[in-house]
């Protein structure tokens, strides 16, 4: 039930709201033996990531390009190109390519403050994806060389400039 504690002074209540979810979940936090079994698959897992990455390359064009349909309103073509972003981020720390997690969480942001989709938006997607592309070709692990971080620099400075050009 909810608690309730007067103050008669202010004429106000503050009510405490029931937390179902800790009470079905229970307290604490995980078990550190799942914790270290989690880490250990994220860290030695053997899924070729590679395949799964150029599909969604490849939905992350076909998003750009059906987000040129004028048919198409704004919220549904930003999540053509959102979606694969989003997958590609959070899952290429994961096997072993927190390079493609990185361009791709610049990519998520810039789709997520995108208002004017123009010339300049498509070909900065483009980027983001030629970047990936790069990286599985290579096969870049970590963070790459000094090519790819000028490539990251690079990708970030023209969400940057595409902000000040744009956005008010």
């Amino acid at each position: 039930m909810k608690k309730g504690t007067g103050t008669e002074q202010h004429g106000t209540q503050l009510v405490m709201p029931e937390n179902q979810l800790k009470d079905k979940l229970g307290r604490g936090g995980c078990a550190s033996e799942r914790v270290e079994r989690a880490q250990m698959f994220i860290d030695y897992n053997d899924i070729d990531f590679v395949p799964l990455a150029r599909k969604l390359l490849v939905l992350l064009e076909n998003g750009v390009e059906g987000a040129k349909d004028p048919e198409l309103n704004w919220e549904d073509a930003v999540f053509l190109m959102l979606y694969p972003a989003m997958q590609l981020n959070a899952q290429g720390a994961m096997f072993q390519f927190p390079l493609i997690s990185k361009i791709c969480d610049v990519l998520v942001n810039f789709l997520e403050i995108m208002e004017v989709f123009n010339q300049d938006a498509i070909d900065i997607v483009m980027a983001h994806h030629d970047a990936v592309q790069h990286i599985l070709d290579n096969n870049v692990r970590e963070n790459g060389g000094e090519l790819e971080k000028v490539m990251y620099d690079n990708l970030v400075a023209a969400c940057n400039r595409y902000r000040k050009k744009y956005l008010h």
